[in-house]
């Protein structure tokens, strides 16, 4: 899994890494960090699903008026994707499924009048 950290942080931390270097007459290692620190100017931000972790996603519906039916128009899961679902007052984890353009959860709740919310598992632990 991609961690996601601060660029601003750790560009404050490296160059002061860097000085501390410096101050100690590691005049090559101060310039190479501080290249490390231009090439994390130009690094691209983290993935869309890594930054969504850890928080709510609301299941919306648009009804459809060609078609005469509601669809969710959220960000949704990916099919088969375990996730984490929230009613408002209980959480629990689920499966979210899809089939020939319906989306439902295999533990049978429906969405909006049962699940409000849900949002993608943590990764588990390395150990």
């Amino acid at each position: 899994m991609a961690r996601c950290i601060d660029a601003e942080i750790a560009e404050k931390s490296l160059r002061q890494y860097a000085e501390q270097k410096h101050a100690n007459g590691e005049i090559e290692l101060a310039n190479g960090i501080l290249k490390a620190v231009c090439k994390l100017k130009t690094l691209p931000a983290a993935d869309v699903k890594e930054v969504v972790r850890g928080k709510w996603i609301k299941f919306e519906l648009e009804y459809d008026e060609e078609e005469k039916v509601e669809m969710l128009s959220c960000k949704l899961p990916d099919d088969e994707e375990e996730i984490i679902v929230t009613d408002g007052k209980n959480v629990w984890e689920d499966t979210f499924l899809r089939d020939v353009g319906e989306c439902y959860l295999d533990s049978g709740y429906e969405f909006i009048t049962g699940v409000t919310h849900w949002m993608p598992l943590p990764e588990p632990p390395k150990e």
